[in-house]
């Protein structure tokens, strides 16, 4: 942490996944959303796994896009404030494609 902070490096706590999260879990988000490459690495998977939620659990699709927009907007906001690299430690560079795999999976019946 001294060599982060001396460096003007970001510092995140991700203390909540110490254990990490079980494999199985992974391959049946990717499976039932079709989406590549969930690892929980990335805070983008946690959203896929809320709409995942949200829509098992009966919300309209106008409701679960609606999260999904303000995601978009926030994360264009990151992008703008904080360093490439940054971003790519929080949202990964493949955080466009997954926003499109979790409209395709929104907008499957």
């Amino acid at each position: 942490m001294r060599n982060a902070t001396m460096h003007n490096s970001a510092i995140f706590d991700a203390n909540f996944n110490h254990d990490g999260i079980a494999r199985g879990l992974k391959q049946f988000l990717m499976l039932e959303t079709n989406i590549e490459d969930i690892t929980f690495d990335k805070i983008i998977d946690y959203l896929i796994l809320l709409i995942f939620v949200l829509k098992k659990y009966g919300y309209s699709k106008t409701e679960i896009k609606a999260y999904v927009r303000q995601f978009e907007s926030a994360k264009e906001r990151l992008f703008k404030s904080i360093p490439r690299s940054t971003y790519g430690s929080l949202l990964g560079m493949d955080s466009n494609k997954k926003i499109e795999g979790i409209y395709s999976f929104i907008s499957r019946t």
